[in-house]
């Protein structure tokens, strides 16, 4: 049993520092540390010209990208075993941690949410474009704008909780952290631009295999934790279903259809899917019951990480 808890505690730890600070200053997450190291890495990139040598880059910075970080948490994990069981317990919690953002995401929208309420939709589309989607927002209007903060506090739950913890779970600190580095990279280089759309091939391709059970563990743990939401479990499931492979993502749909059935609303992606077709649309208080069906589904992925990690100690020879 001692095993088993000493590899969960951490996690309890982590979720309890992110209450308790409120966060941590998006210059010590992950995604921004990484973001520093791979904006300086592109800006020595082959130029544009050059399409099957950016393509290899690319491929070479998240292959190599992800190894190094690998290595890195395995060394801060062999490194905190050394550790008295106090100290080794907060020291990996803090590194986890760094992989999670429940309270940064679920910042960000509160402050989208507070914008719209009062009718400030230049501040709301300057909000959602900075700390939500980094892309041009200047079109959206309010309902929009609300669309999008709940299609992403969705996705945000697979990849930027439940992914980084069924990472630990499964290799520890190594690959949670491995996980970020590619979430990272698919996100700096995996647009469709002239700029990006060949240094970021192989970078979106491994994120969409890694995010693969993640993806739809999420969309499962939004479906039961509507349950204890004010949500509807029955369409959050039939949207889920029957919609989850609707968007242009190989992952992304599974969460958002059912987030969009949970809250009886459509989820649109303007000019490319919509998810929960027919239903109303979004409003600002949508966020906030977003908000709060993300933290169920939280909990009930906390849960499960306890038995997930009790039957690997079980089974390990």
């Amino acid at each position: 049993m001692w095993p088993i808890l000493s590899n969960f505690t951490p996690v309890l730890l982590a979720f309890g520092i992110d209450r308790l600070f409120r966060g941590f200053p998006n210059r010590f997450h992950t995604i921004d540390l990484f973001g520093f190291v791979l904006d300086w890495i592109l800006s020595l990139a082959p130029n544009a010209e050059r399409v099957f040598l950016r393509f290899l880059y690319g491929a070479l910075v998240v292959l190599a990208g992800t190894a190094i970080v690998g290595a890195i948490g395995l060394l801060l994990q062999q490194l905190f075993d050394l550790l008295p069981w106090p100290i080794e317990w907060l020291a990996k919690a803090i590194v986890l941690k760094m992989t999670l953002a429940l309270y940064n995401m679920s910042l960000a929208a509160q402050a989208v949410f507070e914008t719209l309420k009062a009718k400030d939709v230049t501040r709301a589309q300057a909000l959602v474009k900075y700390y939500v989607v980094n892309q041009d927002t200047t079109r959206l209007n309010a309902y929009e704008l609300s669309s999008v903060t709940v299609g992403e506090v969705a996705k945000n739950a697979s990849d930027g909780i439940m992914a980084p913890l069924l990472g630990y779970a499964l290799g520890g600190l190594p690959v949670a952290l491995a996980h970020c580095f590619i979430d990272t990279a698919d996100t700096i280089m995996g647009h469709h631009d002239d700029i990006h759309e060949w240094l970021g091939k192989i970078p979106a391709l491994l994120d969409d295999l890694v995010n693969l059970i993640p993806a739809r563990l999420t969309a499962w743990a939004i479906i039961l934790g509507a349950i204890f939401s004010d949500a509807n479990v029955r369409n959050a499931h039939r949207v889920w279903w029957y919609e989850g492979k609707l968007s242009d993502s190989l992952n992304a749909g599974y969460p958002m259809s059912s987030m969009a059935g949970a809250l009886e609303i459509e989820i649109e992606q303007f000019g490319h899917y919509r998810l929960g077709a027919g239903q109303r649309r979004p409003e600002p208080g949508d966020i906030v019951r977003a908000v709060r069906l993300l933290y169920a589904a939280t909990t009930l992925t906390v849960i499960g990480l306890f038995f997930i990690i009790a039957f690997i100690h079980l089974v390990r020879p």
